[in-house]
């Protein structure tokens, strides 16, 4: 590492970590985990121990070419069904030539007889952290108790109905122990599996929220009760008093370990926030690592340590970063990019491991017992038709709770149907069957769990993954909402303009492209054969109201991320969470005639009621838990409300111009829109119901936003108190000077990119960067005196504000700025007034 960074940076050993991805570290690290199991183990020789990290890689080389296959020809086929499918031809194929495949049958041969407790350890965290930490939190709120009704009672409900089948249906002699054991493994849906189906087709959030969140939440539950009753099958008594005492320890008491861990995550990411300014990549790499170590250690601590859930310490812990954390994290989309991967790489070890196993266990009964082989996929399939039927009798006996609490069932029966059919099993299940079958002093009647159980987890994936957007299509629940649309149509038609550009500028006079044949051209490049302009589709009944409320608060939610980018909001601080909290709480409502814009009404509420810490602890004392003062806290989140909401304003009047084919000058948008409905009763212009319609709606929505920006600047000036306008331009003066250096950040990565800076001069100014940013961070409202170290501008106080029209003019945006208007914003906040 250090030999690399010293060529890169010319001898430097500033930065001696290297960024590189920390997924395939987890899996190497993961590989020798298992080697050093098998050498331990005594079935492989210590000096061929090392071969055991083939069968991994190997995995993992083919799910890439399989994933790039699937999603070219065959998208709606389920990735971890091929992969278990994969997984039971190459143990048919390492038992049906005798394990004489050489190496890579030595390899097999110890992944086949690993230890599942090890593979539990090493896999379950990476499968359920990253969909946890990426949780909508406010959803999470709203949707809780229909989650827990699904994963409390819905887990007792399936776990107590299919150990009846086990009991009594299938033909094992099992006692009621090792049938609620059975039915507990049964009960675990798979997160990823139904996350990850549900996102990809477009399902609604609010839905998928729901399941996703069940299943996050059952799995715990269900490990809770399978531990339960592996016990008493081990032997350990308990009465009715203690197995309620050990349902509450294990169930509250991996909460409790989940948030100790965030607590402490949380403390780090502010102490590194709050210290000296780094490299920005480094930066990622160490936060990065901390949510690695934070998944599993808050998982083996839960587990082993406090013997409690695990799996719902590990989910707490990505919940609290989801909650509080993203405002200190440098990059979501990294950071969310690496656990993407971790969970695609995890799912092709782990899926294919399970059907390589199933098929050995398969093979040798085979060998030993060709009837009862066959019954095994008979019971698979009775197993299957009772999973479906169960979570059907669960989800019609929840039903009036589920329509009761959060969102209720927006789709009605749809919802419940939905529900059932993608109730799919997984990894957790096959983990937990592996437990039992190598836990010889279990009797089990011969009966293999992984092969059973495992079977029936192959078909809830092969017949209800591959079928539910089939079915979602035809419930007509795939309905892409209008406000996507719009913002899409938005992206289109400002990417359309800038390759236009592009192209006009790669094609002009003197330039290296100007012999080409421009036509030619422009038909190689399919969005410029695009109209400039695109329009709605007509729909008279649309609620256009909603619809342009909608996108307004997306457009608002991405203003406020980049003010927090540009440490225009103190990170540290509930402000960011706030503000975003805010725009959920907007989207959550529809407005009617006698409503008003919801977040605003968050936002006021915020302001007007004094939380109880700040009447119980001064201000010194809130300073170490990172609260702002009352004062300051207040304008920051109204300051930054009337910033995004005019901002966004004014970028969906340049969009709405576009898609109703008129121009309107965004300072006057309602005399444009008149004159377009004025030409249209003349007969000069065509105009449908839909269009005008929309005209009406989206000035309804100008008046409202306009109505609340002045309920917003009473406010603010209230809170400003005295020289309000100087300490306006102070904090605008800081806001420009944030989103200049995100700007320079921005230009400094592209330079580099395409190689105009040596490597040293791109450390240096990326340093300088991140150390003004910092100053910006630390430089609180109440700081009016000048500082040239930190905004480089002098103003004398009680002097002229007549230039703070210029900073605040200024778009605080980084779509909107190039090269000139880098240069003019950093001229311009250099002379403005502090």
């Amino acid at each position: 590492g250090d030999v690399y960074k010293r060529q890169e940076y010319g001898g430097s050993r500033k930065h001696p970590m290297i960024a590189m991805p920390r997924s395939v570290t987890l899996f190497t690290l993961s590989s020798l985990l298992a080697l050093a199991h098998a050498s331990g183990g005594g079935n492989v020789e210590h000096s061929t121990a090392f071969q055991d990290v083939l069968f991994p890689f190997m995995v993992l080389g083919l799910g890439f070419v399989i994933n790039g296959l699937l999603s070219r020809f065959a998208p709606w086929f389920p990735y971890t069904v091929f992969m278990m499918l994969v997984g039971i031809g190459i143990g048919l194929i390492h038992r049906g030539t005798d394990r004489d495949l050489g190496v890579l049958s030595d390899s097999i041969h110890s992944w086949d007889n690993i230890d599942p407790h090890l593979l539990l350890y090493a896999f379950i965290p990476a499968l359920i952290f990253g969909d946890s930490f990426t949780l909508n939190v406010h959803l999470v709120k709203k949707c809780f108790w229909q989650c827990f009704l699904l994963a409390g009672p819905g887990v007792v409900i399936g776990a107590g109905l299919m150990a009846l089948v086990a009991h009594d249906v299938l033909p094992y002699h099992w006692n009621w122990k090792m049938s609620f054991t059975f039915g507990s493994i049964t009960a675990a849906t798979d997160p990823v599996a139904v996350v990850g189906l549900l996102n990809s087709l477009g399902a609604s959030k609010k839905l998928t929220m729901v399941i996703a969140g069940e299943s996050l939440m059952n799995d715990g539950v269900a490990i809770v009760g399978f531990n339960l009753f592996r016990n008493l099958l081990l032997g350990k008594s308990y009465d009715a008093g203690g197995v309620i005492e050990y349902l509450f320890q294990v169930a509250l008491g991996g909460p409790a370990v989940g948030i100790a861990f965030g607590i402490g995550a949380l403390i780090i990411l502010s102490i590194m926030k709050r210290g000296s300014p780094d490299n920005h990549e480094q930066d990622l790499s160490n936060q990065t690592t901390l949510t690695f170590a934070m998944a599993y250690l808050s998982f083996f601590v839960g587990e082993h340590v406090c013997e409690v859930s695990g799996v719902l310490a590990c989910v707490t812990a990505g919940v609290m970063i989801a909650a509080f954390a993203w405002p200190l994290l440098d990059s979501r989309q990294a950071l969310r990019h690496v656990w993407h991967v971790v969970e695609f790489m995890g799912n092709t070890i782990v899926f294919t491991l399970s059907g390589t196993i199933i098929a050995s266990d398969l093979y040798d009964s085979y060998e030993l017992d060709k009837t009862k082989t066959g019954e095994y996929f008979g019971y698979m399939i009775v197993v299957y038709l009772f999973m479906v039927l169960i979570r059907a009798a669960m989800m019609i006996v929840l039903y009036p709770g589920l329509a009761y609490f959060g969102y209720g069932m927006e789709n009605t029966w749809k919802d419940a149907f939905v529900g059932v059919w993608g109730g799919l099993r997984g990894a957790i299940g096959l983990v937990l069957c592996l437990i039992i079958d190598e836990d010889h002093t279990i009797h089990n009647d011969g009966a293999p769990f992984v092969v059973i159980i495992g079977g029936a987890t192959f078909y809830t994936l092969v017949i209800n993954g591959t079928t539910t957007g089939f079915i979602l299509e035809k419930l007509g629940m795939l309905e892409v909402p209008k406000s996507t649309q719009v913002m899409g149509q938005e992206a289109e038609h400002y990417l359309h303009a800038k390759t236009q550009a592009a192209f006009e500028h790669g094609g002009s006079e003197g330039h290296l492209f100007a012999r080409a044949d421009k036509k030619l051209s422009k038909s190689m490049v399919s969005i410029l054969a695009h109209q400039d302009c695109h329009k709605l589709d007509e729909d008279p009944k649309m609620d256009y109201v909603h619809l342009y409320s909608d996108v307004l608060l997306e457009m608002v939610r991405n203003d406020y991320w980049f003010l927090i980018e540009a440490q225009g909001i103190p990170v540290l601080s509930d402000v960011p969470r706030q503000l975003l909290e805010s725009v959920e709480h907007g989207l959550d409502f529809t407005l009617d005639d006698q409503d008003s814009l919801q977040d605003w009404q968050y936002i006021e509420e915020l302001v007007a009621d004094t939380p109880w810490y700040y009447k119980v602890f001064n201000d010194c004392i809130l300073s170490l838990f990172s609260r702002l003062p009352l004062r300051e806290r207040n304008i920051y989140m109204v300051a930054a409300y009337i910033h995004a909401h005019e901002h966004s304003m004014k970028r969906m009047k340049r969009l709405f111009s576009h898609l109703f084919r008129f121009c309107a000058d965004s300072a006057d948008f309602g005399a444009a829109t008149r004159t377009v409905s004025e030409r249209a009763m003349e007969g000069t212009r065509e105009s449908t119901a839909s269009e005008t319609a929309a005209f009406v709606a989206f000035t309804k929505i100008d008046d409202a936003n306009n109505a609340k920006i002045a309920a917003a600047e009473k406010v603010l000036a209230a809170t400003f108190g005295d020289g309000h306008e100087y300490k306006r331009a102070h904090l605008s003066s800081r806001w420009l000077a944030g989103a200049t250096l995100v700007e320079e950040r921005h230009l400094l990565n592209k330079y580099k990119e395409k190689g105009y800076l040596p490597a040293k001069t791109y450390e240096h100014l990326e340093e300088q960067i991140e150390e003004d940013l910092h100053r910006l961070l630390e430089h609180g409202l109440e700081h009016t005196d000048c500082q040239a170290d930190s905004l480089g501008c002098h103003a004398a106080e009680g002097g002229s504000h007549a230039e703070d029209k210029t900073v605040t003019s200024i778009p605080l945006t980084a779509n909107e700025s190039d090269d000139t208007k880098l240069v003019a914003a950093k001229t311009e906040q250099t002379v403005a007034p502090c």
